[in-house]
């Protein structure tokens, strides 16, 4: 692990570095002021339309970059940002910048705050909307808790709407793309209608095939279909004395995911080859071997002891070779196999799936279900400005909702198995009022207080595609069923009882929550000189939270198991599951097998068993907390056209409760089943920068720099749960340091650059619980003793070898073997969940070296019109793309190349334009995660991929009417 002394070293290091370049060139030139002749960037996102000199890391992309790049979301976004990251993932979506994020989990606030003209987006998948004619976008890097508020302890992304209503417009813009049948036309229209009064009006219409072919549906994915509009009315009231009420509405749906299989291995052999020692013959033993199970003396103890023992297959007794039935076998070969090895009515095996075998990168996938997700949305905002004499006074008013319901093929694959639908609907209530004094006074002053108010709810269904008519009641042997293949998988791995458990009911989650969140900040700067300047800020936050989730077993079609009313118990409440015996042992099978294979163990009182109420009723909490944190910025002009910076502030992310912990955190001890999580607690930074701001000579650009240190503490992560979910800690410690530096250069009248760098090294500190991949053993295991306290402690795998032990029928007896029958080699129960130590590790989507660089030339051509190519270069050096930190699944660096060629009239009238994306054709993965059987219960290493369009060329015209 890297030093503290090195880790400053490090930074001071490559600070200095920019610092002395800045310096000697400062010094070169000549003492007139540059600062003028380079265009301001005006930050909007903090509300006060300031110039930004040197307060934070900003990234702001213009309106005019936004719809020349083709960019219509925040992950486009993302894609011309260093060290922001959004990415959608198997449930969720991701949001990270500088490393860090709330992962996916809708009890998350979130890390990277989302504004939509000056309005908090809190959830996660609200990033996931497409943009509507915006003005610009600005990424905040760094914590920005005195404006932004708890939403931004790693960050803030601020979407600014182009709500102009000043001229009369009426313009259209359309883009087409081929490949993927996308076709989006934008219509805007409005302006004065009087002297106090002005209405303007935004209609957008998008439709997209996809770029990822389903080859066993036969269709494209994701489609989209999306209808989004937004209407302004702004009223000037008096001289000092107006408003502004923005009403949005926007229905996004899609069809299919961008996803695909991008990786599988066989599970390991678990099989030893050496030399007999009597006969002399070269022999091949293991557990899966015919005859003899284990083939001592030459597969002893000690060649299990270095297993990776995360998965079911690798814990049991050595001597049932039932239990390694996976070993040595590949997932997607086993899962062809079951309908190969089976044969129809005519005596032909069964037709494997089409595009099941398909397990590299190349633009398809082969999923069964029909997915989708439908999405909606409203959004009213009204802002008032009263100018007090120089001073404003702002009051932001918002009501926003939205809902969304998909349906997500969870197994991945072209075999029917798990199936998950889910609902989410929120709506929030905002209102904020602000006051900013003069600038350039002596004491300048921002102040405020805002208060928010938000209702969650979220549902999901967990469905495994086992019929009940194929599993029936006594039977030795299940038939093979095309459509059920699963029965027979499962029946394979385990018996018929544990068939019958998932045959009749489905997994249904309800998660809700109550948030109110009240602040109060305060910003002050304090003008010593004409190049001296502290400001000094203050943020107080006060929250409520109060949040209930229940697991419960519903039917195969997602209705509650009826109930009748109980008079003699009203203790019960009067509800007891009204099931024939062999519903209620069916009951029974389930609430063992889900819990022991998959983690899933219901937690709900609205069903008994043999009469008596389940001793695990719905979780339902409170919490309450408040936060008063500080910031302090020192500036200093060396010169008119140097700026240095120097600031310390603190951030904070409220604590919550975790919606998809699929196991109650008081489970019993002795079980083997995960121990789960609910409440989680408020995680803290501390973020020190040194920036500079350096006009260039000449007038021939900017270059902006910020060096940063950030530790983060009690990491509030999302980590796996040691089966197939997940749940939610506040088990790490983390440190980022880096340096960004953005900047424009002129090279000639007609020719310019802009250009975005960042460094970042990012290391956990502390975290006992990393999500181990299927190739590295584990570090720790977690358990809980009844009635104790939990425990995490480290497994030594050397102490679990015993001494030499005569087993009768086995060859070689009386040497080290293998453990007894049932006993784990590591005499730990089988389903506890273990974890790998990520002390000293990086983060998942964390890219050591990121950069964008854009070159923009412009001239004019007799008599035809003015022509513009732009060329964008986007670096990135690679980053790990799951949780696991598996490198075979890492992300490779890539430059992708985008580009414009543009032709406009001289009046600005049209615009004609070719367009073109990922011109290389680079294989970009956004995300992955294990395939959730393979990797679950079969030890057989296989993920998915999120995955970036391929290469696009489509063309754009433009119109304006006036």
């Amino acid at each position: 692990m890297v030093s503290a002394t090195t880790k400053i070293l490090r930074i001071v290091l490559h600070s200095n570095v920019l610092l002395i370049l800045a310096l000697s060139a400062s010094i070169a030139f000549s003492g007139a002021s540059n600062a003028q002749e380079v265009e301001e960037v005006v930050i909007q996102g903090q509300q006060t339309n300031e110039v930004l000199d040197d307060l934070v890391s900003v990234a702001a992309l213009d309106a005019e970059k936004l719809a020349d790049a083709g960019i219509e979301n925040v992950e486009d976004v993302a894609a011309y940002v260093p060290n922001l990251v959004l990415t959608q993932s198997e449930t969720g979506t991701n949001i990270f910048i500088r490393g860090i994020g709330a992962g996916v989990n809708q009890g998350f606030d979130q890390s990277v705050g989302l504004f939509s003209d000056g309005v908090p987006l809190p959830r996660a998948n609200m990033a996931r909307a497409p943009f509507l004619d915006l003005a610009s976008v600005q990424v905040l890097r760094g914590p920005q808790y005195t404006l932004d508020g708890n939403y931004s302890i790693a960050g803030s992304v601020h979407m600014i709407s182009n709500l102009s209503v000043d001229e009369m417009q009426a313009k259209l813009d359309f883009n087409y793309i081929p490949s993927q049948g996308d076709r989006k036309l934008l219509l805007t229209a409005g302006g004065p209608v009087n002297d106090w009064l002005a209405l303007n009006g935004v209609l957008q219409v998008k439709k997209s095939d996809g770029y990822i072919e389903n080859v066993f549906r036969n269709e494209d994915g994701p489609g989209s279909d999306e209808l989004l509009g937004r209407v302004v009315l702004g009223l000037n009231l008096t001289e000092n004395l107006s408003f502004k009420l923005k009403v949005e509405h926007g229905e996004f749906d899609t069809t299919g995911r961008q996803i695909e299989v991008i990786f599988s291995q066989p599970a390991r052999s678990l099989s030893k080859t050496a030399v007999h020692p009597t006969s002399g013959i070269t022999i091949t033993r293991g557990p899966t071997s015919p005859g003899q199970v284990i083939a001592t003396p030459w597969v002893t103890e000690a060649d299990f002891i270095s297993w990776p023992r995360n998965n079911f297959f690798s814990r049991g007794d050595l001597f049932k070779s039932g239990e390694f039935n996976f070993a040595g076998r590949e997932y997607f070969t086993q899962l062809a196999n079951l309908y190969l090895e089976n044969t129809d009515s005519l005596g032909q095996p069964y037709a494997v799936p089409t595009g099941l075998l398909d397990r590299k990168l190349d633009f398809r996938r082969a999923a069964d279900a029909d997915e989708f997700s439908e999405n909606t949305s409203d959004n009213f905002t009204l802002v008032g400005d009263l100018w007090l004499g120089d001073s404003k006074l702002t009051s932001t008013s918002s009501y926003i909702e939205y809902e969304f319901e998909e349906r997500i093929d969870s197994d991945f694959t072209p075999v029917p198995l798990l199936l998950t639908d889910q609902d989410e609907k929120y709506d929030q209530i905002f209102q904020e009022v602000r006051f900013s004094s003069p600038r350039d006074s002596f004491l300048e002053v921002t102040m405020g207080a805002s208060f928010l108010k938000a209702n969650l709810s979220f549902t999901d269904l967990v469905n495994l595609q086992i019929d009940e008519r194929k599993v029936p009641a006594g039977a030795s042997l299940i038939d093979f069923d095309p459509a059920q293949p699963f029965a027979r998988y499962f029946a394979g791995f385990s018996n018929i009882a544990l068939v019958r458990g998932f045959a009749k009911f489905s997994v249904f989650r309800d998660f809700k929550q109550e948030q109110e969140t009240s602040a109060a900040y305060f910003k002050t700067t304090l003008n010593w000189s004409d190049k001296v300047r502290a400001t000094l800020g203050l943020r107080y936050t006060h929250s409520e939270k109060m949040a209930e989730r229940e697991l419960l077993f519903v039917d195969k079609d997602g209705q509650f198991l009826p109930v009748v009313q109980d008079p003699a118990d009203p203790g019960l409440e009067g509800r007891t599951a009204d099931l024939d015996a062999d519903d209620l042992a069916s009951l029974q099978l389930a609430t063992a097998n889900f819990a022991f294979l998959f983690g899933l163990q219901v937690h709900t009182d609205r069903y008994s068993v043999d009469g008596t109420t389940l001793d695990a009723p719905e979780i339902r909490q409170s919490r309450r907390e408040e936060k008063l944190l500080p910031a302090l910025t020192f500036e200093w002009d060396a010169t008119s056209d140097l700026s240095f910076l120097l600031s310390a502030r603190m951030a904070n992310k409220l604590g919550g409760f975790d919606a998809r912990s699929n196991t109650r955190p008081d489970v019993a001890g002795g079980t083997g089943a995960p121990i789960g999580t609910f409440e989680f607690f408020d995680e803290d930074a501390l973020v020190y920068e040194l920036g500079t701001k350096w006009y260039l000579p000449a007038g021939i650009g900017e270059m902006n720099a910020t060096a940063f240190f950030t530790r983060y503490k009690n990491l509030q992560l999302s980590r796996s749960d040691g089966k197939v979910g997940a749940n939610v800690d506040n088990a790490g410690i983390a440190e980022t340091r880096g340096i960004e530096v953005e900047g424009l250069l002129t090279l000639t009248e007609r020719f310019n650059m802009t250009y975005s760098l960042a460094w970042i090294d990012f290391e956990f500190i502390k975290f006992f619980r990393g999500s181990c991949p299927l190739n590295r053993r584990a570090d720790n295991v977690v358990f809980r003793p009844d009635g104790a306290a939990e425990i995490i402690t480290p497994i030594s795998y050397e102490e679990v070898m015993r001494v030499p032990l005569g087993v009768s029928g086995v060859e070689g007896s009386g040497v080290l073997v293998a453990p007894v029958s049932g006993a784990a080699f590591d005499k730990i129960i089988p389903g506890t969940p273990v974890f790998c130590d990520f002390a000293g590790q990086t983060n998942q989507f964390v890219a050591e070296w990121q950069g964008t660089f854009s070159f923009n030339y412009e001239t004019e051509i007799r008599n035809l019109g003015i022509f513009s190519p732009t060329l964008d270069v986007l670096y990135n050096s690679g980053y790990e793309t799951v949780s696991t930190q598996d490198s075979d699944v890492a992300q490779d660096k890539y430059f992708q190349f985008n580009g414009r060629l543009e032709l406009s009239d001289f009046d600005g009238a049209w615009t004609v334009a070719l367009t073109g994306e990922n011109l290389t054709n680079e294989k970009i993965v956004g995300t992955a995660a294990p395939v959730p059987v393979a990797n679950g219960l079969a030890s057989q290493r296989a993920y998915i991929g999120f995955i970036r369009p391929p290469r696009s060329i489509g063309l754009n015209v433009r119109y304006n009417f006036f």
